[in-house]
């Protein structure tokens, strides 16, 4: 039996539908409220250290930790802080406790880029060092060293996956927002300094996740980074999106620190600078050399 918990979200509702379309019928959907839609739906309420994991436990040998707090514009006041811990570490910790004492084998966490910082020169890969820049990012490295050491100490195998910036249908946050504002304004700015961005494809990580429940022995106590083969510059996103889109928005080149300086007058866009007008990129060769799934990029297509 496997659980999947925040499975009406952007990620857990696909890693449901694909593992319940792939004949593995035995799938929990644990969700914070009622989700009718989704099979065998039980409802667990909010994720922090008080959360009654027991019944949606019983039965379970894998658990696919999807849910977790993290598209927030304000990442720096205290309120922010405590309610990234409260589920990323909290909750995780609550969970993996609870997974133990229902003999749970494999536990799968989603975790992020974001535990590496906010930008980078060279590409990280799985042996660069953490150094997380936000409270979102602390929050799961806290998550991932509470795992490692808890799962050695308790012998539970675990798979951690750190994917970057997700896009794919439905998707939320800062790609929506990139995706309303070339769907209704005339221009958009990129700028002249091509910067260099990994991205995520939806179905390659869901895919890697299936692969993973589905032959668990060739990925036990390790961490991926999961993210397209090619890196893009902010160009490249907003070219696809546009065309996506069927849009008629103008992409022109701005120069770097104007843009900076004229996005810096909202917080949603400021938040949006970072996320995608910075380089951020991971090497993916370790990933590569177990997946079978194909990590493609979009302009290759």
């Amino acid at each position: 039996m496997i659980l999947v918990t925040g499975a009406n979200g952007f990620l857990g509702k696909k890693v449901v539908e694909h593992v319940y379309q792939e004949s593995i019928k035995l799938v929990k959907s644990a969700t914070r409220n009622p989700c009718p839609e989704l099979p065998n739906n039980i409802v667990i309420g909010p994720i922090d250290s008080k959360t009654n994991w027991s019944f949606a436990l019983q039965g379970v040998q894998t658990i696919v930790h999807c849910a977790g707090r993290a598209h927030q514009i304000d990442n720096d006041s205290l309120e922010a802080k405590k309610e990234f811990f409260d589920t990323n570490y909290h909750g995780t910790v609550r969970l993996l406790q609870e997974a133990n004492s229902n003999g749970v084998d494999h536990f799968i966490y989603i975790s992020s880029v974001k535990v590496m910082g906010d930008s980078c020169g060279l590409p990280f890969d799985e042996g660069s060092k953490e150094n997380p820049r936000d409270y979102y990012g602390e929050s799961k490295l806290a998550a991932e060293e509470f795992i490692k050491s808890y799962c050695q100490k308790n012998e539970i195998s675990y798979t951690i996956l750190r994917p970057c910036l997700i896009y794919g249908n439905d998707v939320k946050a800062n790609l929506k927002l990139l995706n309303d504002a070339i769907l209704k304004i005339p221009f958009f700015p990129t700028f002249c300094d091509r910067n260099s961005r990994s991205l995520t494809n939806v179905n390659s990580l869901v895919k890697s996740i299936y692969e993973i429940i589905s032959e668990p022995e060739d990925f036990y106590n390790n961490v991926y980074f999961i993210a397209d083969e090619t890196p893009y510059s902010t160009k490249d996103i907003c070219e696809y999106v546009r065309f996506l889109n069927g849009s008629n928005c103008y992409l022109f080149d701005f120069i770097n620190p104007m843009l900076k300086f004229v996005l810096g007058f909202t917080k949603s866009y400021n938040s949006l600078y970072g996320k995608l007008y910075e380089s951020l990129s991971v090497d993916i060769k370790k990933s590569k050399s177990v997946f079978k799934t194909e990590f493609k990029s979009f302009k290759h297509k």
